[in-house]
């Protein structure tokens, strides 16, 4: 009797995990459909939309990689033509100045030492140098002015360009031009003179820079 029941008791239980088994199953495989019933389905028509969008995309990379690269040789190109014009102006600058020279005058002024760049004429720099002047109380020269990008002093002494813009000032110096192999901030785009008048007591001595002679 014992024995009945232990196997009664077996059955009822191996039909009771047959039945969960079951119905677990039957659970899972419905979970299964609704997964794929709830998948998107991507539209024929939307999806050659898209590869023909991103063909598209590739198409204006390359076209704008390919600009890029004929903008750089463009400027490149007006670069150098604007450096040669530079040159030609400052050449012509020179010749105007011809049968002169450029000396660097030394004056002080209230304990004060200045270094003034001008075009002097060469009938007048042994005068000048020897002091063999008329005592008139003043003495006339032309200073030059060279036109240059905007500079900025920083730390350390240096000079630094403010900017690469077209923002250029008068300076009274001579400066000379940008050489062809580098960059017009390296040096004037433009050059004139102005007379000045000093007295004499202020003037200490001239040197002479250079010969203008057909330059």
């Amino acid at each position: 009797m014992q024995y009945a029941m232990v196997g009664i008791a077996t059955i009822a239980i191996g039909f009771v995990l047959g039945y969960w088994a079951k119905t677990l199953k039957n659970w899972n495989e419905v979970e299964l459909v609704n997964l794929e019933r709830s998948k998107p389905k991507l539209d024929i028509k939307n999806k050659d939309k898209a590869v023909d969008m991103l063909a598209r995309i590739k198409d204006l990379e390359a076209r704008n990689k390919s600009l890029e690269a004929k903008n750089d040789e463009l400027e490149k190109y007006q670069a150098k033509v604007k450096q040669r014009n530079v040159k030609k102006h400052f050449n012509d600058f020179l010749k105007s100045c011809d049968s002169k020279a450029l000396v660097t005058v030394k004056v002080t002024r209230d304990g004060k030492t200045g270094f003034l760049k001008c075009i002097c004429d060469k009938s007048e720099i042994e005068k000048l140098i020897h002091k063999d002047f008329a005592r008139n109380g003043y003495l006339s020269f032309n200073m030059v002015f060279s036109k240059v990008q905007e500079y900025i002093t920083t730390y350390f002494g240096e000079n630094y360009v403010k900017n690469y813009t077209d923002n250029f000032y008068w300076k009274n110096d001579f400066v000379n031009p940008a050489s062809i192999s580098s960059e017009l901030t390296d040096g004037a785009i433009d050059w004139k003179t102005k007379n000045i008048v000093i007295q004499e007591r202020d003037f200490v001595s001239l040197t002479v820079d250079r010969l203008l002679m057909n330059n």
